[in-house]
């Protein structure tokens, strides 16, 4: 049970962290004007720094009619390697603007 816990905490926990990131994205008024193209970016650099395997398709941007980032999605999994079983955990942080 240990070894199992060892291998999914530190995901979840990255998991976190990047799901407080998007959040952050829609909900900061200067970077909700920014490209779809400059989202993106931002959103795959966070990722590989928490070494999570994102790729560009997996963001999905909505923007309002104004222009505005109203919501981001992003979808993903996570391959763990577990004693005798591999699992694929599979996440979909996302946040809208307020």
């Amino acid at each position: 049970m240990v070894s199992v816990l060892a291998a999914l905490v530190p995901v979840y926990f990255r998991n976190f962290q990047f799901q407080n990131y998007v959040a952050q994205l829609t909900h900061s008024s200067s970077d909700r004007v920014k490209s779809d193209e400059v989202v993106r970016t931002l959103v795959l650099n966070k990722a590989e720094q928490l070494e999570l395997p994102v790729l560009a398709d997996d963001v999905l941007i909505q923007r309002s009619p104004d222009g505005n980032l109203q919501h981001l999605d992003v979808r993903y999994f996570v391959r763990v390697g577990l004693p005798g079983y591999t699992v694929d955990l599979h996440f979909h942080p996302g946040a809208g603007s307020r």
